[in-house]
């Protein structure tokens, strides 16, 4: 009886020392996969802050900022980016009050292209005298087309007739978008933080399109603040 007992309590030291080992091995194996699962979380969590990082860099690589020169005269522009580094300027030929020409010019390469008025309709028989214009724009010597305003629910709108482009949004405190109206894409954004001040943001959705949509946007202000 005594020797069966024996065996019985050796055979359960036993089967306790493998079950033991059994959980060692169980726990280390556990321990290691929490380790490996915690690097391939950190390491996907680095990666998307990586990713963060650089479309927030590469976007901000297009943030321009525009001032309007009063105190140099009328329709003069000068645009930097966020190093403060000249890219655009403008100048003003302005004979009479129905046409202008505005030049734009871009370094290093000197001038880019104009943006010319034209009075195309003029109407006030029976009511207020309304006048419209066109603004034929020129970019790298080629006459791309116009630039084209629209009123729709009281609220105008800036259209280009060669790309589908349209600007809309509150032109006089410089909070609108442009976007392609074929796409539904946003091209640039406009803002003013400061009201009281004569400078304010663009922001380029594509770097291709960076000086046409300036030209544009330059345009812009200087219709809704040349008075």
């Amino acid at each position: 009886m005594n020797k069966l007992k024996k065996r019985v309590e050796s055979v359960t030291e036993d089967v306790l020392s493998d079950v033991n080992d059994a959980v060692e091995v169980f726990s280390d194996a556990a321990m290691k996969t929490a380790e490996v699962f915690s690097d391939a979380v950190s390491k996907v969590a680095e990666k998307q802050n990586s990713f963060l990082l650089k479309r927030h860099s590469s976007k901000q690589e297009h943030y321009l900022f525009a001032k309007r020169e009063t105190k140099l005269g009328l329709g003069i522009y000068t645009v930097t980016d966020k190093k403060k580094d000249n890219k655009y300027n403008t100048l003003l030929d302005q004979q009479d009050p129905d046409s202008f020409a505005m030049y734009y010019y871009a370094k290093p390469w000197g001038q880019i292209g104009s943006v010319n008025q034209y009075k195309t309709e003029e109407k006030g028989l029976f009511r207020k005298k309304t006048t419209k214009y066109d603004y034929v724009v020129e970019l790298d010597n080629t006459i791309l087309g116009s630039i084209v305003t629209s009123t729709e629910n009281k609220q105008t709108l800036y259209m280009t007739n060669f790309n589908n482009w349209m600007a809309v949004g509150d032109f006089k405190k410089n909070n609108y978008k442009i976007f392609d109206r074929a796409t539904g894409m946003t091209m640039a954004e406009v803002s003013q933080q400061n009201p009281k001040t004569t400078v304010f943001g663009i922001d380029c959705a594509h770097d291709e399109q960076e000086a046409l949509l300036v030209m544009m946007i330059l345009l812009i202000d200087f219709i809704n603040h040349k008075k």
